[in-house]
């Protein structure tokens, strides 16, 4: 039993009314203070969770579990907010939607907290509104649930620890088994890029309150701008754990990922599950698992929801269904980690320094280098530092990330 359900047990603190948030905000913040016992175990102590009986399963196979965190990634303006509605209108009943199943313990469904700062209330109605006319096979009985079983708050005058405080609040107010952090720019209160910044929030603040409150939580984040054109990015499934922007840290102490990445439409799109993603049991054409999928805006009017696209629709962007997108064009020149891999092995060069030796090692012109040093700035990769005159560039934490990952293919001796 927690101290804070041993002080309401004995009538030291309220259990409702109009204070009770306060009174909660502040024990937790007493409670967090006392001296704490670390539990040790035996290795041969811990015991592997029965699928049958796990409590703990958000989302089968374990890929999201009681305690754990999920890191929720796409561009801006593509419609995160209204997938993420209708992922959890779908689980707030226990129904299955887009190969996502709840846990079994879950199948009647769970209680959900969205904390939000960006969405108002007409906004967050249409949402609603678009995707219940949208989702046909949810029956009059399962719409009045599933949003009975989601509440929001909106949060947006606090960061950091100021908002670990106030969401510890609204979980004891509002028991729930998810709660959605959704954006975490708005409550970070410091540099997404910046992995001390990160870490805080991640490891210190949002992983402990989610396993001290046994709720699962997903993060909802911006991915960084994708590369294009020849140079675009050949990441594999795993890559796109780390598709958020700035440091590796939003991922790392994530139990999973899922990412929403543009396949050159405007309606259509792909759903990729980069880490544990194979957990969620997903089968392409020839029956292998695989972690992606094509998910596809709805299209009618006054609908706010997504679908899964027909196989017509997919081959005129030369797509097939449940499989990787078709390499078109020729073969790229060099991948990301190649400008990067320059500045690590010469720390601290001007602008003029990389374009030219990155251009006499990948034998592209100086034009294209310049745009990919840009490029990689701005995908939060490279920092530059100093002023016009005496800007240098370093790597980010993700940049370092990407390194270690990818060795370098080419001579940086000079000699082409």
């Amino acid at each position: 039993m927690r101290p804070i359900d041993i002080f309401i047990k004995q009538g030291l603190l309220p259990q409702t009314g109009p204070e009770a948030e306060a009174v909660a905000v502040s024990a937790e913040q007493a409670v967090s203070a006392l001296p704490r016992t670390i539990e040790v175990k035996c290795l041969g102590d811990f015991v592997a969770p029965v699928p049958e009986t796990d409590g703990t399963e958000l989302i089968r196979n374990r890929f999201l579990y009681l305690g754990g965190m999920m890191l929720f990634t796409g561009p801006t303006g593509i419609g995160k907010s209204s997938f993420l509605m209708q992922f959890l209108m779908h689980m707030g009943i226990g129904k299955e939607i887009f190969g996502l199943r709840p846990g079994r313990m879950f199948e009647r469904g769970m209680r959900i907290l969205i904390v939000q700062a960006e969405n108002d209330d007409g906004d967050i109605a249409e949402m609603r509104d678009g995707v219940l006319r949208g989702c046909g096979e949810l029956s009059p009985e399962e719409q009045s649930r599933c949003v009975k079983a989601i509440q929001v708050a909106t949060i947006c005058d606090r960061t950091s620890d100021g908002f670990a405080s106030e969401l510890a609040g609204l979980i004891l107010a509002h028991p729930c088994d998810l709660v959605v952090i959704d954006p975490a720019f708005a409550y970070l209160g410091g540099d997404s890029n910046n992995q001390r910044d990160v870490s805080h929030f991640m490891r210190e603040l949002m992983h402990p309150l989610a396993k001290r409150h046994k709720v699962g939580m997903i993060i909802v984040h911006h991915t960084v701008k994708p590369p294009s054109g020849k140079e675009k990015t050949a990441w594999e499934a795993g890559d796109w754990a780390y598709a958020g922007s700035g440091s590796s840290e939003w991922a790392n102490p994530c139990r999973c990922t899922m990412t929403i990445r543009s396949v050159g439409s405007h309606d259509i799109f792909e759903l990729i599950a980069g880490k544990r993603g194979k957990r969620l049991g997903m089968k392409d054409n020839a029956g292998a698992l695989t972690t992606s999928q094509y998910i596809a805006h709805h299209g009618a009017e006054g609908v706010i929801c997504w679908r899964t696209p027909a196989p017509e629709e997919l081959a005129e962007l030369g797509l097939e269904a449940n499989r990787a997108p078709k390499k078109a064009g020729r073969g790229k020149i060099f991948d990301h980690c190649e400008m990067l891999h320059c500045v690590r092995l010469f720390p601290g060069e001007n602008r003029v320094f990389y374009t030219e030796k990155f251009s006499k090692a990948t034998k592209v012109s100086l034009k294209t280098a310049q745009r990919f040093l840009d490029e990689m700035v701005e995908y939060g990769l490279l920092q530059k530092h100093g002023d016009s005159a005496f800007r240098r560039y370093v790597l980010t934490d993700s940049g370092k990330l990407n390194c270690e990952k990818k060795p370098t293919t080419f001579d940086w001796s000079g000699e082409g």
